[in-house]
């Protein structure tokens, strides 16, 4: 009897959006929908995908089992889509796909990731990967509108600064984690300060770009106002505090 050998391609992760692997995705994930096993369904077009915003596991018998679409902003990236084939789960593939992106985007100097939990609970997976949420929601003017009914999860990728409980000191960065008029109104202590006499690594923290900052070095003040007018803030249009040199 002749026997059908068939030759199996290794399981491998991609970032190019092939159609045929779109088209398994699409087809499994319509599938998860009709028969209940998911409540999550994307009719996306191949379209919404490129090299720069996709990855995915494809497995042994070169099908795509699972996939994360994500926004790359520089210093932080957003993870948009994470979805792996329900027959899949508990299997490492999300933590495979999460390590594909930071590593791809570290490349590029990100150094930091955010992503919003839906279903509200997938955050504990989450944060078992490492991801936390955001302490202040109450002052954050986004994430109290939403009441945070989608947590909000960051991860930072790189070594950074932490901070201290000092004093007295001639050159430091601090913030208030409330809106500057509030600061000025009720003569607030800072609630965290970074000590820069030496600057090897850098400061990243989740903020609200109407919190307050303080910019002192060799005991001058060098600015003190909104993080989003900060200038040696690299993100100071995001949701992010991340200050990498001070020029």
């Amino acid at each position: 009897m002749n026997t059908i050998e068939i030759e199996l391609q290794p399981m491998r992760i991609i970032f190019t959006p092939e159609e045929k692997y779109l088209l398994q995705i699409k087809t499994w994930l319509h599938s998860e929908m009709l028969e209940k096993k998911s409540s999550f369904y994307y009719n996306f077009t191949n379209s919404n995908f490129t090299d720069d915003n996709f990855v995915c596991y494809v497995n042994d018998n070169d099908e795509a089992i699972g996939y994360m679409q994500f926004a790359f902003n520089e210093k932080y990236t957003h993870i948009d889509l994470a979805v792996v084939q329900y027959e899949q789960h508990r299997k490492g593939i999300g933590k495979m796909l999460l390590d594909a992106i930071t590593e791809k985007v570290r490349l590029q100097g990100t150094v930091v990731l955010s992503l919003m939990c839906a279903p509200k609970s997938s955050a504990a997976k989450w944060k078992k990967l490492g991801f936390k949420k955001f302490k202040e929601v109450d002052n954050h003017n986004i994430l109290r509108q939403n009441q945070y009914e989608h947590p909000w999860l960051y991860k930072i990728i790189v070594p950074n600064r932490k901070t201290t409980r000092k004093k007295i000191l001639e050159n430091y960065i601090e913030v208030w984690t409330q809106f500057e008029y509030k600061v000025y109104s009720s003569k607030l202590a800072s609630n965290y300060r970074w000590n820069i006499t030496t600057f090897d690594s850098p400061i990243i923290y989740p903020v609200d770009g109407e919190w307050k900052v303080k910019y002192v070095k060799q005991g001058i003040v060098i600015y003190e106002g909104v993080i989003k007018r900060f200038k040696q803030n690299s993100c100071r249009y995001s949701n992010f505090l991340v200050v990498e040199s001070l020029g």
